[in-house]
């Protein structure tokens, strides 16, 4: 919603140059001051959305493929008792990691389903499952 917020600065702006273009004597007009703004405001926000776009959705692949390693790892060391010791150590960093892997996707899930900056993050997130405490595939 907030990138057609943007678009719509924009054409509103250039709608707001165009009519009071002919129209005004000087640059002290008010309505000529307030299309250019919001021509401004619009073009820069629009440009800078469409940077992130490309950010984010070309990467997108590449991005997954990272999150498929990272929960592989964590599950593969449930699986192998990698961190079983004496002194627990290894479980608490375990269990570090599992946290740190569940705020990233609860986190992410969130942002690509928020009305307002949805757009910006792609909708790759669902796939992902969170990993309970001592759960193995």
């Amino acid at each position: 919603m907030l990138f057609w917020i943007f678009v719509g600065c924009l054409v509103l702006g250039i709608v707001i140059l165009a009519v009071t273009f002919d129209y005004c004597t000087s640059w002290d007009d008010l309505w000529e001051n307030v299309g250019a703004a919001l021509t401004s405001v619009g073009l820069l926000s629009t440009v800078v959305s469409l940077l992130l776009f490309g950010f984010e959705y070309l990467t997108e692949d590449a991005w997954v493929a990272g999150l498929i390693e990272e929960r592989k790892a964590i599950v593969y060391q449930f699986e192998n008792d990698i961190y079983d010791n004496d002194n627990d150590i290894g479980k608490r960093e375990l269990m570090n990691e599992v946290r740190d892997w569940n705020k990233k996707i609860a986190k992410y899930k969130a942002y690509q389903n928020n009305f307002w900056v949805g757009i910006y993050y792609a909708d790759v997130y669902d796939q992902f499952e969170m990993i309970e405490w001592g759960a193995t595939e």
